[in-house]
C-alpha cells in the first residue's frame, strides 16, 4: 500500500524564501518601537496629578519654551527631567528672568502632596516673580 501526500512537498529553499517577508516585518516593527520608545521621555519620578471638576482640558498659552516642574508626593522636585532643590529652582528662575524673561511654568504635582508643601512652593515661585503657573490636573467626568 502506497501513501499519497495531499500537498506536494516544498523544497527547503522555497520555505526559507517564504519566511523572508515575515522576518522583514518583524525587523520593521522592532525599528518602529525603538524609535517611538525614544521619543517619549519618561518622567523623573511617578506623579499622579489631582483630579478636578473644573478647568480646561488643553493648555492655552503653553509653548515649547515652557518649563515642566514635577513635585512628588514627598516634596521632591524635578525641573525639565532633572532633580532640583527648591533653592536651586529659585536661582535658575532668577537667572532666566534676568536674561530673556521668566518662562511659563507647568506644575505637575502629585495629588498626595501635602497642601502646606505646595503652598510654600507656590509662595517661593511668586517671590521669584512668576506671574503665570499652570497646574496639571486630571478632569473628572
Amino acid at each position: 500500500m502506497k501513501l499519497v501526500r495531499r500537498h506536494p512537498s516544498t523544497s527547503a529553499s522555497a520555505r526559507e524564501q517564504a519566511l523572508i517577508p515575515l522576518i522583514n516585518v518583524v525587523f520593521l516593527m522592532l525599528i518602529f518601537f525603538m524609535v517611538v520608545g525614544r521619543l517619549v521621555p519618561s518622567e523623573f519620578f511617578a506623579v499622579e496629578p489631582p483630579s478636578a471638576r473644573v478647568g480646561t482640558t488643553d493648555a492655552p498659552g503653553a509653548s515649547s519654551d515652557s518649563w515642566m516642574l514635577l513635585v512628588s508626593a514627598d516634596g521632591r522636585l524635578a525641573l525639565n527631567g532633572q532633580a532640583i532643590t527648591a533653592g536651586a529652582l529659585a536661582a535658575r528662575l532668577r537667572a532666566a528672568g534676568a536674561g530673556q524673561g521668566l518662562p511659563e511654568l507647568i506644575l505637575r504635582a502629585d495629588g498626595a502632596l501635602n497642601t502646606a508643601t505646595l503652598r510654600a512652593l507656590l509662595e517661593r515661585l511668586r517671590a521669584v516673580g512668576l506671574q503665570r503657573i499652570q497646574l496639571v490636573t486630571i478632569p473628572v467626568r
